[in-house]
């Protein structure tokens, strides 16, 4: 830490030992909160407002410690003049504990924040800060709630530490998970889904782009996910490159819209992802997983998608409905051409403006 005045005996370092540690045993650093600026957002402060606060604060505190700040507890005082306590999770994985110097807009700017939370006076607050998260949870008190914070500190700072503590740990959980239940896709009947696209076609009669040469999005899409792009969705795209009000994807939205939901997996932990289970055991209790490959758009971030993760009672590549407005997968046919044979069916269903999951 280039900052002198902070010597190594303030830092806790994130390992199993920090959970051994009590409040009692922790020594604060004294951190000013008087660069604080934005006293104008003060004259008429919304949730906007606060934001600002909370970016300002985060800033004001990294400027001292020379280094970035992943997330900042602040656990406040029963009265709004108190001695505000705190913990700066720095980007060196090392965590800080503080003590506030207040400043007169400071407490001003609690007094805002707080003044939902102090109609009774026994009740502290731990609020929590990011970049993009903004929290209030109520602690202390005659009825303890969330008390872990004064009676666990050590375990509660290790628990709720930024997942970037932990990603090498939480990457291996999710992969160790969904690892059991990849199947690879088996053999496609190429003729099925020939004859079930054309009499969608001929029920529908749209007009539709001729195929395109793909390959080189096949193999990115490779490279990328692990497995092969699924071989029923080649046959699908060897007869159309998009279709007249018949939202298909082509291979290219494919292959971006599955390294969208790509990057959601990846930066949500096991537990986030976990969903109510689908009481059939067809498919997984998560909000998504790498091996849903999107192939319809349902419009509103909702999306059909071939599944290669199927659970027990599933089969790869059935068809399942996911996405923003679904907390879970849900099952909607065995195999692409089952899809294609009761298009309009499922379609109608999934177009229906009161569907929500």
């Amino acid at each position: 830490m280039k900052n002198s005045g902070i010597t190594t005996s303030y830092f806790l370092e994130y390992n199993n030992n920090l959970k051994k540690i009590q409040w009692n045993d922790i020594a604060f650093f004294p951190l000013e909160s008087y660069a604080l600026s934005g006293k104008q957002l003060l004259e008429k402060p919304g949730n906007a407002e606060v934001l600002q606060f909370r970016d300002n604060l985060i800033q004001v505190f990294s400027m001292q410690v020379e280094q970035k700040i992943e997330r900042l507890f602040l656990v406040t005082p029963k009265e709004i003049s108190g001695e505000y306590y705190g913990f700066l999770f720095l980007q060196n994985k090392q965590i800080l504990p503080i003590k506030v110097i207040g400043s007169p807009l400071f407490y001003k700017w609690m007094e805002v924040i707080l003044r939902d939370d102090y109609e009774d006076r026994d009740m502290q607050s731990l609020l929590q800060f990011t970049s993009n998260e903004y929290s209030i949870i109520s602690i202390g008190g005659p009825i303890k709630i969330n008390n872990r914070i004064f009676n666990e500190t050590g375990k509660y700072l290790f628990d709720n530490a930024p997942k970037k503590y932990n990603e090498v740990k939480l990457a291996k959980e999710k992969a160790n998970y969904i690892a059991k239940y990849y199947q690879p896709e088996g053999d496609v009947d190429t003729t099925a889904i020939k004859t079930a696209f054309d009499q969608m076609m001929k029920q529908f009669n749209p007009a539709f782009a001729p195929p395109a040469d793909n390959e080189e999005i096949y193999d990115e899409f490779e490279k990328t996910a692990g497995f092969a792009f699924p071989k029923a969705l080649k046959e699908l795209l060897k007869l159309h490159d998009g279709i007249e009000d018949i939202p298909f994807l082509i291979a290219e939205d494919i292959l971006d819209e599955w390294l969208k939901w790509k990057t959601i997996y990846d930066d949500w932990t096991l537990e986030e992802l976990k969903k109510s289970s689908d009481p059939d055991k067809k498919v997984l209790g998560l909000y998504v997983t790498p091996y849903w490959v999107p192939f319809f758009d349902l419009e509103d971030g909702n999306f059909m998608a071939m599944d290669f993760a199927p659970d027990k009672n599933g089969t790869p590549g059935q068809i399942i409905a996911f996405g923003a407005n679904n907390e879970k997968g849900e099952w909607i046919a065995d195999n692409l051409a089952a899809f294609l044979n009761t298009f309009k069916v499922n379609y109608d269903y999934l177009d229906d403006e009161d569907y929500d999951n």
